[in-house]
Parts: structure tokens; sequence; C-alpha cells
């Protein structure tokens, strides 16, 4: 088959598996590698790429299984890459922001075609690699397999900086433009606490492996560590590598 003779806007890159992605004005080529050798291409149509250009990102699912393609994300964190083992399998493109295109890299074809609506500032996949995370203005979860939207939510202030979900998929939170913390039941789909204002700026969000932590970290990389306790009807985030506790309870 055909190399990849397009300039190469992002790259991805691990043991066994290397993607590269190339833009054009109007098509995109996305190139899968295993071990060295081709594994799977594809190319997709591109209606439009905003005036300040392309700000591309590839993002990989926990298990490996899926490759997230943005033509542009707000936050600019490119080459993102979540180094978990597994199997590859599904490949995700996003186009002008909204679409979202899935290939299954098994059967080597397009099995979903997904769209935000809005601009995508975030993504994250759950920790089972089943569900999609695009956070906006609105925050949507998207069921990989069955190709449905599961969820939106819009009731936080302004766009979205942030979302983390736990491990077992009951808690979302969200960090809004106001920074505002929202977190959502995602069973009851209800929110359940929320903090109306934190001191600190945060960029990015994720939970500790054993979902015990909520780690947010500022602009400059730097971490904070707040220890996830649930009591009933309130629940304590305690910044546990600062001097500073707080405890915030139920809307």
């Amino acid at each position: 088959k055909e190399e990849l003779s397009r300039p190469v806007s992002v790259i991805l890159k691990t043991d066994q598996l290397e993607v590269r992605v190339g833009i054009t004005e109007e098509k995109g080529h996305l190139e899968v590698r295993k071990a060295g050798e081709l594994f799977f291409q594809a190319s997709f149509k591109i209606k439009q790429i905003f005036d300040q250009g392309p700000n591309p990102g590839l993002f990989l699912s926990p298990n490996q299984r899926y490759i997230a393609f943005a033509l542009r994300i707000e936050r600019g964190e490119e080459g993102t890459i979540l180094e978990m083992p597994g199997s590859v399998q599904h490949a995700v493109g996003f186009l002008c922001d909204t679409r979202i295109k899935v290939w299954d890299l098994e059967a080597k074809k397009l099995i979903r075609t997904f769209s935000h609506h809005n601009q995508i500032i975030s993504i994250i996949f759950s920790r089972d690699s089943r569900w999609l995370i695009t956070a906006g203005f609105t925050v949507r979860i998207w069921d990989i397999v069955s190709g449905e939207c599961l969820q939106k939510y819009n009731q936080h202030k302004q766009y979205t900086k942030a979302v983390a979900l736990t491990s077992n998929k009951k808690f979302l939170v969200i960090l809004d433009g106001a920074n505002s913390l929202w977190i959502w039941d995602t069973q009851q789909r209800t929110c359940v606490y929320k903090i109306k204002k934190l001191d600190e700026s945060f960029t990015r969000l994720q939970f500790s492996q054993d979902d015990r932590h909520l780690i947010a970290f500022t602009e400059d990389d730097s971490k904070f560590s707040f220890a996830l306790n649930q009591n009933q009807d309130q629940i304590s985030l305690q910044l546990t590598n600062r001097s500073q506790n707080k405890t915030f309870y139920q809307v």
C-alpha cells in the first residue's frame, strides 16, 4: 500500500504502535503501524480548517484499543499518550471539532460517526475504554460499542476546562470556566456535589487508580492531590500535599 507522503502533523508512539496523521485543507490521512509494519490506513474528508489553523491531538485509550484523533483541541495537548498495556483495535477521529469517526482496526473499516455539536476542549476515555467523553461547552458521554450518546451535561458555567471519571464510571467530575467543580452521579444522572469556586486554577483532572484521590494539574503541570472521602450526604476533599484542608457538602 501507498506510504504516507503528505507532511505528518501528529505522531503517537508506543512500544508496538505508531500512528501518523497528515492533514491537508480538504483531507486527512491516518496510518497505523504495528511492530514497524503497516497495519491500517484510511483517508477522511475535512470540511473546514479554522483561520488559526489546526491544532491536532492524538489520545490513546487505557487498553490501547482506541486511538482518538482531534483536528483541533483548544487545550493544545498534542500527542497525549496514556501509557497502559492492551491491544489495538479501534481508531477515533474528530473532524471540525465536532464530528467523531470511529474505525475498527481489526475489521479495517469505519464503524461509527458521532458529533459533539460544539468546540472540543478535552477528551478522555473511561478506565474500561468503553466510554468516550468529549468536553467543550457541553460534556457528552459516548458508548463506543453501541454508538449511543448516553448522557449530555450543560448545567455548568461557560466552557469545560477538564473532566475526570471514576473507574467504575459512577462519578463524573467537571471543572468549568468559572473554576467551579461539579460532581455528577452518572447512574442517577444528578449533580450530587458542587464546589462553587476553587482557590487554584486547574487545567487537567484525573482519578488515582483506586479512586481515592482526585489529582488536579495546573497550567505549569504542578500537581495537587485531594483525598476523596464519601460519607452518606457529604463528600470531603482533603488537599493531601498542602497544609490546607477543605470539605465541600452536598448541593
